[in-house]
């Protein structure tokens, strides 16, 4: 493989992806000492183009706690990105800025874990960098949750700011991301922050499996803890993609 196959490679860390795919994770979140749930999430992304990408995502959720257990539908999320890729991408330097905007259905159930009793949108920012070895990467993004109404007879979900640092390795094999989250709740000042681990392996060009722990390392809002393991496959690649 040359030099120009492997710039063009998808990368799974590339906040600008625009490559078709589907994503299944099960993330299990520990919210408390008695009550925890499982969220089989699925997001897939059809390929528009490299500028314009559509996104949806939905789950099935699996609650324990101490009434009993509970399956039920998540909420259902649609989003839509704008990509502004720089000249440079795929190089050392800056990358571009990718601006999205996320609109979640409240299909899901606050009682069992599996949604907010929310209808909500939540805007997105972000950017990043590759390193003078192109395998590092640097990147982040920030998001406003902002709750548009409740379902009749609920209490519409706080809003938040939240912050993502990625800092990474993504090889033609393996990838590992280090990555702070912080979540700030203005109409009570509370602070949350989280620390994350992924690490996931390539089986091919098209499939890769992935697992991340996500602890909280300071306040009581969200969640204890996240465990995921999970899978990806590309759906289309390029001329040098299907050469590897």
């Amino acid at each position: 493989m040359n030099a120009q196959d492997k710039d063009t490679l998808a990368k799974t860390s590339d906040i600008l992806l625009y490559q078709s795919f589907g994503d299944y994770g099960a993330e299990f979140y520990k919210v408390d000492s008695r009550n925890s749930f499982l969220d089989n999430h699925i997001l897939f992304q059809p390929y528009v183009n490299n500028l314009n990408i559509f996104n949806i995502e939905f789950g099935i959720v699996n609650s324990y706690q101490e009434e009993g257990n509970f399956t039920t539908p998540g909420d259902l999320s649609l989003s839509y990105q704008r990509n502004f890729i720089s000249k440079k991408y795929k190089s050392t330097g800056f990358q571009g800025i990718a601006v999205r905007i996320k609109f979640t259905l409240p299909t899901g159930k606050l009682d069992y874990y599996s949604g907010h009793d929310t209808w909500a949108l939540e805007p997105l920012i972000g950017t990043q960098w590759l390193l003078e070895n192109p395998d590092w990467f640097t990147s982040a993004q920030v998001r406003y949750y902002y709750s548009l109404s409740a379902l009749p007879g609920k209490s519409p979900r706080f809003n938040f700011i939240w912050l993502e640092y990625f800092f990474g390795y993504e090889n033609q094999k393996v990838f590992f991301i280090l990555s702070p989250d912080y979540r700030f709740i203005p109409n009570n000042s509370k602070h949350n922050l989280f620390l994350g681990i992924e690490i996931g392996y390539k089986v091919s060009s098209q499939i890769g499996i992935r697992s991340e722990f996500k602890p909280k390392v300071t306040g009581d809002e969200f969640y204890e803890s996240l465990f995921l393991l999970g899978f990806y496959i590309y759906l289309n690649l390029n001329e040098n993609d299907k050469k590897r």
